[in-house]
C-alpha cells in the first residue's frame, strides 16, 4: 500500500513539473517574440464596414431589415501601431471612408485605440483596452464616437525578423456601446479589414 502511495506521489510530482515547463515554455515564448516585435510600424489597410442602428441579429443580419443599414461601405487606413514590451500598445490612424447608402457619403476620421496583445510563434492576438477607443471626424466635422468597445480579440502575425506585421479583424468582431442605453436599441457596427505594415522605428 504504502509503495503504491509512494508511486503516485511521484506521479503526480512528475505531472505538476510538467504542466509548469509547459507554461514556461509559453511564456518564454511571448517574450522572446515581444522582444522582437516592440517598437513603431507603419500600416495602410482597406476594409469595409456595416451599421446596425438596432443591432445585429445572431446571423449578422441588421435588425430591422435593409433600411437598418448604412453600408456596406468602404473605408481606407493609413497610420501607426506602437507595440511596448511590456505586453500593451496603440493604434492611431486616418481612417476614409465612403458610404454609398441609404446616403451617400465620404469622410475622413481620426481613430485610436489601446490594446493588450500577446504573441505564440508568430501570431499576435490583440484585445482593445476598455474606455481608449476614440473616432474624431475631421471631414466633414462631426461629433466625436468614442466609448465603443470591441466585443472579441482579433488577430495578426509578424514576421520572424519583426520588420513586416499583417493584422485583420472582422466578424464575429463587433464594435458595440461600452454602456448600451436601458430598454433602447443601439447601433453596432461589423468592420472587415487588413492591414499591412513595417518597422519605422525601435523603442529603446
Amino acid at each position: 500500500m504504502k509503495g503504491n502511495f509512494r508511486k503516485l506521489t511521484v506521479f503526480v510530482m512528475i505531472a505538476a513539473i510538467a504542466m509548469l515547463t509547459v507554461v514556461a515554455m509559453a511564456s518564454a515564448d511571448d517574450h522572446q517574440w515581444r522582444k522582437t516585435i516592440h517598437g513603431e510600424y507603419a500600416f495602410t489597410g482597406t476594409g469595409a464596414c456595416l451599421f446596425a442602428f438596432l443591432g445585429f441579429n445572431t446571423d449578422f443580419t441588421p435588425k430591422g431589415g435593409e433600411l437598418a443599414s448604412k453600408g456596406p461601405g468602404s473605408n481606407f487606413w493609413d497610420g501607426v501601431m506602437t507595440f511596448k514590451r511590456d505586453g500593451t500598445g496603440s493604434l492611431s490612424s486616418r481612417h476614409r471612408f465612403m458610404d454609398p447608402a441609404p446616403a451617400p457619403a465620404a469622410g475622413l476620421a481620426h481613430l485610436y485605440w489601446e490594446f493588450t496583445y500577446t504573441v505564440d510563434r508568430g501570431k499576435i492576438t490583440f484585445m482593445e483596452i476598455p474606455i481608449t477607443y476614440s473616432a474624431v471626424y475631421e471631414a466633414p466635422p462631426g461629433p466625436g464616437l468614442s466609448n465603443v468597445k470591441f466585443t472579441e480579440p482579433y488577430d495578426g502575425y509578424i514576421s520572424a525578423d519583426g520588420k513586416n506585421l499583417i493584422v485583420s479583424f472582422g466578424v464575429p468582431m463587433k464594435l458595440i456601446p461600452h454602456d448600451p442605453p436601458p430598454f433602447a436599441p443601439a447601433l453596432e457596427i461589423i468592420c472587415s479589414g487588413t492591414f499591412q505594415g513595417f518597422r519605422t522605428d525601435w523603442e529603446e
